[in-house]
Order: C-alpha cells, then sequence, then structure tokens
C-alpha cells in the first residue's frame, strides 16, 4: 500500500470522529440546557408547571393524572369519575355512596321499584305495599276453622251445618229409645236442641236439654209403640245459630227400626229315626210342593226382612236319642231313640234382639 493512500484514510477517519465528537456536545449541551432546545413537532414536551406532560389529546395532566379525552380523567386523586358508565365515585373511593355508603345505581345496578325493593341511602326494605291479603277466608255456607292464634281463619259461617246423631238402637214395642247428639258442641247449643218426629207411628217424644242424671244433654227418648209389623220411625233434631260464640245453626236426622216378629211353629207328631226332617217345609205327601196344607212347620211373619231363624233342640235329650241340626239348611237328622219325645225349639232374632221363640215336641218312631 502506498504513502498516500495511508495519508487518506487517515484523514477520513479524523474527519468521522470530530463530526460525533460535534453531536455528541450538542445532545448534552441540550440535556442541560433546560428549556433551550424545543422541538416543533412530533410529542414535543412542553412542561407549564413541574413536570407535567401537556398533550394536546393524549396525557394533559394539569396536576394530577388528567386525561380529558377517553382516557382516565381523576378531579382529584387516583378517582375513578365515570360520568355514563356504571361505578360513579364522588370522593370516598367507593360506589357513589350518598352518605352511608349504600349502592345508589342511577342508571346501572338499581333496585328502584315502585313496590319492590327502593334502596335510599342504606339497604333497607321500602315496600310501599306489603304482603296483606285483602281476600281473607269469609265462608258464608261451608265449614271454617275458627282459630284464635294470630292469622287464622275466622269463622263467619252463616248457613246451616249438619250435625251427628245416633240412637241407643232398634228396638221391640215397649222399650225406651234415645236419640243422641253425636258430636262433642257448646253445652250451651246442646242444651236448646230439640228433637221432632218426622215419620212413622207416632211416639211421645222427650227433649231432655241440658241433661239429666239419666240422660245426656241434648238427648230426647221415647217408648216404642206397638206395631203389627217392623216398621221404621225417623227424627229430627234442630241447634239454633247464635247458641254459643260463632256457632252456627245445625240440623241432624236418625232412623230408629221397631221390629216385631209373628211366629207359627208347627211340627209334624212324629219322624223316623235315622231319616232327615227340614224344619222349615217338608212335602209330606211327595207331591213335589211344600206349600200344602200341613206342610209348613215354621212360619213368621211381620219380621224385619233381616231376620234370623234359628233351632235348638231342648236340653238334656232322652236316653239313646243322638240328633244333629244343621243352621243352613234347617234339616234335622235324628239316628237312635226309638219311643222317645224330643222338644225343638225355633227362635227368631232381628237388630233388637229375640223377637220371638215357640217350640214343638216330635216323636222319634222306629224305622
Amino acid at each position: 500500500m502506498s504513502v498516500q493512500r495511508l495519508r487518506r484514510e487517515g484523514f477520513v477517519f479524523r474527519l468521522v470522529m470530530g463530526s460525533a465528537a460535534i453531536c455528541l456536545g450538542f445532545f448534552i449541551g441540550c440535556g442541560n440546557m433546560g428549556a433551550g432546545c424545543e422541538a416543533t413537532g412530533g410529542n414535543e414536551n412542553d412542561n407549564v408547571v413541574d413536570n407535567t406532560n401537556d398533550n394536546a389529546g393524549d396525557n394533559d395532566n394539569t396536576v394530577g393524572n388528567d386525561n380529558s379525552g377517553g382516557g382516565n380523567e381523576n378531579l382529584n386523586e387516583n378517582e375513578n369519575d365515570n360520568i355514563p358508565a356504571a361505578n360513579d365515585n364522588g370522593s370516598t373511593g367507593s360506589n357513589d355512596n350518598g352518605t352511608n355508603g349504600g349502592n345508589d345505581n342511577t342508571t346501572a345496578n338499581a333496585n328502584d321499584n315502585g313496590v319492590s325493593n327502593s334502596n335510599g341511602n342504606t339497604n333497607t326494605n321500602t315496600n310501599a305495599n306489603t304482603n296483606t291479603n285483602a281476600n281473607v277466608n269469609d265462608n258464608t255456607t261451608t265449614n271454617t276453622n275458627g282459630n284464635p292464634g294470630p292469622g287464622g281463619n275466622t269463622n263467619t259461617n252463616t248457613g246451616t251445618q249438619t250435625v251427628a246423631t245416633r240412637s241407643s238402637g232398634a228396638a221391640q214395642p215397649g222399650m225406651v229409645v234415645t236419640l243422641f247428639l253425636d258430636e262433642n258442641l257448646p253445652a250451651a247449643c246442646e242444651a236448646v236442641a230439640v228433637w221432632t218426629q218426622t215419620s212413622g207411628t207416632n211416639v211421645t217424644l222427650t227433649n231432655h236439654g241440658a241433661g239429666t242424671s239419666q240422660f245426656e244433654s241434648g238427648s230426647a227418648s221415647f217408648t216404642a209403640p206397638a206395631v203389627s209389623t217392623s216398621t221404621n220411625l225417623t227424627f229430627a233434631v234442630n241447634i239454633p245459630s247464635a247458641c254459643a260464640s260463632g256457632q252456627p245453626s245445625r240440623t241432624g236426622s236418625v232412623t230408629v227400626p221397631i221390629q216385631i216378629a209373628n211366629l207359627v211353629f208347627n211340627l209334624p207328631a212324629s219322624m223316623t229315626v235315622n231319616t232327615m226332617l227340614n224344619l222349615v217345609a217338608d212335602d209330606l205327601n211327595n207331591d213335589g210342593d211344600s206349600n200344602d196344607a200341613g206342610e209348613t212347620f215354621t212360619a213368621v211373619t211381620g219380621a224385619p226382612s233381616d231376620f234370623l231363624t234359628l233351632f235348638f233342640s231342648e236340653e238334656p235329650l232322652p236316653a239313646g236319642v243322638t240328633l244333629s241340626i244343621n243352621q243352613f239348611t234347617h234339616e234335622l237328622t235324628v239316628t237312635g231313640g226309638a219311643g222317645q219325645d224330643i222338644r225343638i225349639i225355633c227362635q227368631v232374632f232381628g237388630a233388637a234382639g229375640l223377637l220371638a221363640e215357640a217350640s214343638d215336641i216330635i216323636e222319634l218312631d222306629a224305622p
């Protein structure tokens, strides 16, 4: 390499280094001059008061971080003051709470219902219309419960109610029959109960009002009349309203059967041992018909439709006599005891008890 070329390259190197030194001095000088260097374009820093950024469209901080465009505009401290949005915090740093820190949201999560939960400053329920029932249970014709406690149903029933009744049961002529109220009522209501007869053979009915040592309060009694055939008597009871506080009028009825049975029991004079005899009727002349005269041994008339006829032998039986009676088929079977007499008893029963009884003797013949 020639000496002349080396001199030219050295000159260029010194020229480049000199230019770099001048730029470095200029940069350092501007950094120490404060306001001496001002840029005319881009993001220029115009610090009017202290270290504040004065940017026309971005960070314009007058005191703190004050964003006038679309960012965070903090009036005092680092508070979120979002005018059209949800969290609007005044000065306490919470959710725009008036004075007590309650939720008072104007346009966002606000419970501002006219008749529901309207919270002013505190979380309290101010319901304009409370839970009240305009229509209560006011029953005019049916049963209601008169509960004395708060919220109970008041019994304002003005219609007639049915009262349960019973009697001492079916009776035979001459028996005393008692009619009863069959549920617990106030004593004042039982005392004014009045029984009357509504159908059947007339009887003399006595009401016992408040009751006696023999009869219950609210009951009545009569003596069963003589009848020619079993029949039913019906009775009604009436209790006026207001017999006790809040009590409605009541009515009820009961039926009393009066039962009798007319019995004719007439057995044949004899029967052969080791044979069978139907105690109700037998075809003695073998004509296939048991309705001929003298062939009906047991006749019951005037009895209730559900009467029961039973047959028994008188005890003790004569020596050597063995017999059995089938109560379903009414058949009498005798073995042994030829020449002896036996007595057979017939009884008729109804709901009122034994209605009639009769007996007859039959002789046992040898085969």
